[in-house]
């Protein structure tokens, strides 16, 4: 899947749950990316080339943070550091959601590294990458974003907390 499918399913997801909030959203969206932290041509490894070509020369793509022990080690990560259970959530939101787009377009090794090979992956579909697809679920994404938005009158929410932080400067 293409990088802005896997940023914005989660935040479409975590504007549902959790509204116009900022932090959540910009989790949900970077734990949507965060996965493909193992591979230096994805969205996140171009930004991160140093750590993504290390990550990929270590364990390889779709392996580790594909699978459940990679979830399992950022929530206690998260856990241990204490953060807030909402942003955990989120968190949870965006890997997962990149893990069940990633089993539409060929498959996840979910109990690596118990079962790593290709035969043994987590397949829900075969579809093409950056296909037709892909830009559908982008497309369905953005609009069930836009009427998150709109349901949730975030518009009324921004202006509201604008006020309040031009208050509190005064």
């Amino acid at each position: 899947m293409m990088g802005r499918t896997h940023c914005l399913v989660p935040a479409a997801m975590a504007t549902w749950l959790f509204g116009p909030d900022p932090t959540v959203l910009l989790i949900s969206a970077g734990t949507g990316l965060l996965p493909d932290i193992d591979e230096p041509q994805s969205t996140i490894g171009h930004r991160l080339f140093l750590l993504a070509k290390g990550f990929k020369g270590l364990v390889g793509h779709r392996t580790y943070s594909h699978s459940l022990v990679g979830i399992m080690t950022a929530a206690s990560l998260a856990l241990i550091f204490d953060m807030p259970w909402t942003w955990i959530e989120a968190g949870l939101i965006g890997w997962g959601s990149h893990l069940v787009l990633d089993a539409l377009s060929g498959g996840v090794p979910l109990w690596w590294p118990w079962y790593a090979t290709n035969r043994e992956r987590w397949v829900l579909a075969r579809w093409k990458p950056f296909g037709f697809a892909d830009h559908l679920i982008l497309v369905l994404a953005g609009v069930a974003f836009g009427a998150a938005a709109i349901h949730g009158n975030w518009l009324g929410w921004w202006i509201e907390l604008l006020k309040r932080d031009i208050t509190l400067s005064q």
